[in-house]
């Protein structure tokens, strides 16, 4: 008996053209000449030709101008480019400048920007080792130098043991930092001021409120300090201390005397 198979078909094997494999290397090679040429045209088109540098208190405007455009010397700086230098400046932090804790950058026209400083905020500032020391609300140092910042108070008789940029101030008294920075910030909540804080020998701190300075101690600072802004109308153009160490809210009278402790209302 003559034994049956099924048909076995073979699919006829054709030879892909050579410009049908090429056709998609081409399409990438005119895309991106099309975007490098698109690129170069945007680079002369947004050349940066105006700049306008807002909220540095603490550095000239051809410095911050420095720091945000010059790039590393090449003829194709992107940060000379009004289109690329917004993405590049994005509330960008930064570290390498003190005081400036970010810069944001706008494009105003095809040519101009708009540069946007937020800068660190000094607390107070300590003299030694022969320079002024600047912290933040933190207790970090900002800057060591020879500036004088204005409307900055100064920390009196503090003896630092450590000051290092970027870490924390230490003293020789290591509660002193903290007392300090707590006060001033009572003073900010209160929208008082006081042109320095004295580290006293008898331990806490005071501050001064016009010419009186106040002995606080080294606790219950809102406390004291709320009682000293209601006084502050009847303080102003007296001389003299006010020890307030042991003031308890419980509404006794303050008493103001003389520097040398003689006493006095």
């Amino acid at each position: 008996m003559e034994e049956l198979h099924p048909e076995i078909g073979f699919e006829e094997q054709t030879e892909e053209r050579p410009a049908r494999r090429l056709l998609p290397v081409i399409i990438a090679m005119l895309a991106a000449v099309a975007l490098a040429g698109f690129l170069l045209a945007a680079y002369f088109t947004f050349m940066i030709e105006e700049v306008t540098v807002t909220g540095s208190e603490l550095y000239p405007e051809e410095q911050i101008e420095r720091v945000v455009l010059v790039g590393d010397g090449s003829h194709m700086d992107l940060r000379r480019n009004a289109f690329y230098l917004p993405v590049l400046y994005h509330h960008r932090k930064i570290t390498n400048v003190p005081f400036v804790d970010s810069i944001h950058v706008e494009m105003k026209s095809f040519s101009s920007v708009e540069i946007q400083v937020t800068e660190k905020k000094a607390t107070a500032y300590v003299h030694a080792g022969g320079s002024n020391v600047y912290i933040g609300r933190d207790g970090k140092v900002l800057q060591i130098s020879d500036r004088v910042l204005p409307d900055v108070p100064k920390i009196q008789n503090m003896e630092v043991r450590r000051a290092v940029q970027g870490e924390t101030l230490e003293a020789e008294r290591t509660a002193a930092v903290s007392q300090v920075l707590e006060a001033l910030q009572i003073l900010r909540k209160y929208e008082m001021q006081s042109k320095t804080v004295r580290v006293e020998e008898s331990g806490g701190i005071s501050i001064m409120c016009g010419d009186v300075r106040v002995l606080l101690g080294d606790a219950d600072y809102d406390i004291k300090i709320a009682k000293i802004r209601e006084l502050r109308g009847q303080l102003e153009d007296r001389k003299g201390l006010i020890d307030m160490r042991t003031y308890i809210a419980d509404g006794r009278d303050i008493i103001l005397q003389p520097e040398d402790g003689k006493g006095g209302k």
